[in-house]
């Protein structure tokens, strides 16, 4: 009679393989459940490690090693609040902005390093090619349609964020003051930050001079060094950035009590996801390569593992730029059924804010 084969092994010996299936297990499910999604973690990983045959030296993916970091679970012992968390930094000396984009030496860091600047670069070229009046019409704020969307995040802003007369309130990446005009006019004291110098020119031909517009830099700090705020806000500009390092830089800007508000892309979304990664819709739609965007519950663990309290952060709207006016009332009546049923988590965005 034959005897059965080892475990592993086939019964003449050789290894047995296991089908990909397998390996498909309830940890790995849960692992991206819980922390982030696949596909930005495979564009961070791409960006941390380029390819020499299939990219130009330096390029690399928006998010870089924090991101990857990320994607652990914190330590048991980590604080808990936003005190807490700058409390400890500071116990450990510095800030967690430079912490999150210090590199290991070697080699290795000059890549990543370059990489950060790479980033950087594209951005301020893409500002400079949308200065004008294309970046409403890139960035889905042109027309009926348009316009209704930047008024719902408008409202969203300035109510999570208690905008009003006296409130010091900083917008990270303003662009070409799209939603600064829009906010000014709750009478808060408005700070803009924009790492182009075209776009920021922009934004403060359009803004005036009630908003102080600054060139500078989100993921560092670069240009508000020693500010806080009232209020920290923004529209579609935590996509742009390694997230861990900007929200170190919003944690050291924020006042104790002070609130948050932002609004950015959802990539549960078809189209956002097709715009991040299909190369010829990124093209079409002035999406840069190293640009990402979020699911709702890797979003909000992000910000309360940098400390932060969440208040609220659910996905919202559906309603698309080029929708011609005459059916934007009866698509923003189905879109506020939609947006409460099970199909709310494809909208197009995420609304997340808190203290």
């Amino acid at each position: 009679m034959a005897l059965p084969a080892p475990r592993g092994l086939r019964r003449d010996g050789r290894p047995l393989r296991r089908s990909p299936s397998e390996f498909r297990g309830p940890a790995r499910i849960q692992h991206r459940a819980a922390d982030a999604p696949l596909l930005p973690a495979r564009r961070a990983l791409r960006g941390a490690f380029p390819a020499a045959a299939d990219r130009a030296p330096g390029a690399a993916g928006a998010i870089g090693l924090s991101a990857i970091r990320g994607l652990r679970a914190p330590p048991p012992d980590r604080p808990v609040g936003r005190h807490a968390a700058r409390a400890r930094r500071t116990a450990a000396g510095g800030s967690r902005a430079a912490d999150g984009l210090s590199l290991p030496h070697g080699p290795g860091a000059l890549t990543l390093s370059s990489a950060a600047e790479d980033r950087y670069a594209a951005e301020r070229r893409q500002g400079k090619a949308l200065a004008g009046d294309a970046a409403s019409v890139a960035w889905g704020w042109h027309g009926p349609a348009g316009e209704r969307r930047a008024e719902r995040r408008t409202r969203f802003l300035r109510s999570e964020a208690a905008l009003e007369p006296g409130v010091r309130c900083l917008e990270l990446g303003a662009g070409t003051g799209e939603f600064t005009v829009r906010l000014a006019q709750s009478g808060c004291t408005l700070t803009a930050l924009e790492i182009s110098e075209a776009t920021a020119a922009r934004c403060a031909a359009r803004a005036g001079e009630d908003v102080e517009v600054i060139t500078g830099n989100a993921e560092t700090g670069a240009g508000i060094e020693g500010r806080t705020f009232d209020a920290v806000v923004g529209v579609s500009v935590l996509h742009h950035l390694d997230l861990d390092a900007s929200l170190s830089v919003l944690l050291d800007h924020l006042r104790p009590g002070g609130r948050f508000a932002f609004s950015e892309p959802n990539m549960a979304n078809p189209q956002v996801w097709a715009e991040r990664n299909i190369g010829w819709v990124a093209r079409r739609r002035h999406v840069l390569e190293h640009e990402t965007a979020f699911r709702r519950r890797a979003l909000r663990s992000a910000f309360e593992r940098g400390g932060l309290l969440v208040s609220t952060c659910e996905t919202f709207d559906f309603l698309h730029p080029a929708t011609p006016r005459a059916l934007v009332p009866a698509l923003e009546r189905v879109q506020a059924l939609v947006e409460r049923s099970p199909l709310g988590a494809l909208a197009g965005s995420i609304a997340i804010a808190g203290t």
